[in-house]
């Protein structure tokens, strides 16, 4: 598994510089939500639970970011503080150690 966690997290990079290339805010986030989605799966298969509940949180907030640009509405703060919490609560309920 290591292995190929190792080999999707390349994918990961990849698919990261790669959305930031594109044109359109649609088309990054697109490629932010695919970069995610791998991030999470790397996460995974390297039985890092902290960082796939990272990835997870994060595809929800780009999608959620993009449903608010979208419609030219600016992304509420309160929105912003609850991925905040979310983020925190995600590595609190995953901590094991400083070296986990």
């Amino acid at each position: 598994m290591f292995l190929a966690g190792q080999i999707v997290g390349v994918f990961v990079t990849i698919a990261a510089v790669i959305s930031m290339q594109f044109k359109s805010m649609k088309n990054i986030l697109a490629g932010q939500v695919v970069a995610n989605l791998l991030l999470m799966l790397n996460c995974v298969l390297l039985s890092a639970w902290a960082g796939a509940g990272t990835g997870i949180i994060a595809t929800v907030q780009t999608i959620a970011n993009y449903g608010f640009k979208s419609k030219d509405k600016k992304i509420p703060v309160s929105l912003t503080v609850f991925f905040m919490i979310l983020y925190v609560a995600s590595s609190f309920f995953t901590y094991k150690g400083i070296a986990d």
